[in-house]
């Protein structure tokens, strides 16, 4: 039977938090004592991820994966058996503030022990009587970590050699899962799930205690793969990078050498245009001069991300009728030109647009047809859901080029609108129509293959049920499993203003 964890990695740990409202795996928890219980009866061995892109940043984008359900429920499964030793080896590490706990009230089924907003407490504390800090990352951490290290850090690299083959090793366990959900790759791993975040901070509380031990410094800590070093001199500093730089390698990873500095203390702890931004406008005049000023520091500050900082700001603002337009024609801007802020923009316009007007309604689809150009997946699904909440009709020419992307979350989203008659011309659904078929439920558009066939939104390439004929799917079908609900519960996951600042300068590499 499925413990009260696994119902929770499999409900909440799943889909990316990154996601729009309507996909959700609530409905396949019911099914797990059932897929458990016949888990030998599922032939294949591996499958691929459904991808999905987010911006990072101004220029940069991020690979989320969405894993296939037979292989993660597996992984899922091999953490349950053994929580309690995992448990153990995560919670040795004395410089993490990212440990993975159950909290019951938490969105996600693992939380961070310590939020961003507390890492500036964190160093504050941390300076007092240091003179020097030496702060860097592990570049591009999850896409390089390498899956045959999961047991070196858990057993030892000695341990897991000697026994590379052994079935029984908890380590080799989850490596094996690991590859698995990944078409058995083991360079780098899934970034979205949460069992990805229990893997990381297994491989990082290893490396803490070589840290520990290794390591002259005054205090330190680490935040997923950021690491905080304090010391006396800047020498020591100078030699605790080169053997934190050493038991990094050990590990086949590296650090990141855009990140890495030694800076003499004190130095800021935020940066200027955060204390300069740090209030709420509460009249119009306010207002107009506020979003000047996110205007200018935006200018002055092109790679970081002010415009969406400046909208968790104002979304705490009681706005009253004067300011209702201005405030309007700023989040419509912000959707425009900040990317990352689109979740964000989109809750906003929610509540905003109750009857969008002809101009709110082209912006819109302005935007549907910069990012349909590009192939960007977050922001136009985003975008497509706003859609469908204010019953705005997609333009053809924005169909045309949304027909073009091979990406299962933009595709359903679509298919939803077309059904709703929002899309009602220019969407070519041959290249989805192409994809109904057996091989592509282990594929990377897996979600897509399932879910717009139960639907009966695109019919079988051969006209034969090909859901029924796969064991494992089959059964998912027959027990009324949905991954995309467009009557799911919305609750809002984007990080507070707070907190921005920090993933803006220190974000994880995952």
């Amino acid at each position: 039977m499925a413990s009260d964890f696994m119902n929770s990695l499999v409900e909440k740990g799943y889909f990316p938090q990154e996601i729009t409202p309507w996909f959700t795996t609530s409905n396949l928890v019911p099914v797990l004592d059932a897929i458990l219980t016949n888990i030998g009866i599922f032939p294949q061995k591996t499958s691929k991820p459904c991808k999905y892109s987010i911006p990072k940043g101004k220029q940069r984008r991020r690979l989320l994966s969405i894993p296939n359900p037979l292989h993660q429920i597996k992984l899922c499964k091999v953490i349950d058996d053994d929580w309690g030793n995992i448990r153990g080896i995560i919670a040795r590490s004395r410089m993490s503030l990212t440990i993975p706990s159950v909290r019951a009230r938490s969105l996600r089924a693992l939380s961070r022990k310590f939020s961003f907003e507390e890492i500036s407490e964190k160093i504050i504390h941390s300076s007092t009587s240091a003179k020097y800090m030496l702060r860097t990352d592990i570049s591009r951490y999850y896409a390089t970590i390498y899956t045959h290290s999961i047991p070196w850090a858990m057993h030892t690299k000695e341990v897991a050699k000697a026994r590379r083959r052994d079935s029984t090793l908890i380590g080799n366990k989850i490596d094996s899962a690991v590859q698995s959900c990944q078409d058995g790759q083991t360079n780098g791993i899934l970034v979205g799930p949460d069992t990805s975040l229990l893997i990381s901070e297994i491989l990082c509380a290893s490396m803490d205690e070589e840290v520990r031990t290794r390591v002259r410094y005054k205090a330190a800590f680490r935040y997923i793969d950021d690491y905080f070093l304090f010391f006396d001199n800047i020498a020591d500093a100078e030699k605790a990078f080169y053997e934190l730089h050493k038991i990094i390698r050990e590990y086949e990873l590296e650090l990141n050498p855009y990140k890495t500095k030694i800076v003499k203390l004190p130095e800021p702890i935020e940066p200027e245009w955060v204390s300069a931004l740090n209030i709420s406008p509460t009249n119009k005049s306010k207002m107009i001069s506020y979003v000047s000023h996110l205007y200018e520091y935006a200018k002055k500050y092109p790679e970081e991300e002010v415009l969406k900082y400046g909208l968790t700001k104002i979304r705490n603002v009681r706005l009253g009728t004067k300011m209702l337009e201005i405030v309007k024609s700023f989040v419509l801007h912000v959707m425009l030109h900040e990317p990352s802020a689109i979740p964000l923009a989109v809750e906003m316009l929610v509540e905003l647009l109750i009857r969008p007007n002809d101009g709110e309604i082209e912006v819109i689809n302005q935007a549907m047809l910069f990012n349909a150009e590009y192939g960007y997946e977050f922001e136009l699904s985003w975008l497509l859901w706003l859609c469908s909440t204010l019953s705005i009709s997609v333009k053809k020419e924005v169909a045309e080029k949304i027909s073009l992307i091979d990406n299962s979350i933009v595709a359903l989203t679509a298919l939803k609108l077309k059904d709703q008659g929002l899309i009602n011309d220019g969407l070519d659904l041959s290249r989805w129509s192409s994809l109904m078929k057996t091989e592509e439920l282990y594929d990377d558009n897996w979600l897509l293959a399932y879910e717009a066939y139960i639907k009966g939104w695109l019919p079988s390439v051969s006209g034969v049920d090909y859901i029924s004929a796969d064991p494992f799917f089959s059964m998912l079908k027959t027990n009324n499993v949905e991954f995309f609900d467009p009557g799911a519960t919305i609750v809002w996951k984007h990080k507070s203003a707070s907190e921005k600042w920090l993933y803006n300068e220190f974000s994880p590499a995952f």
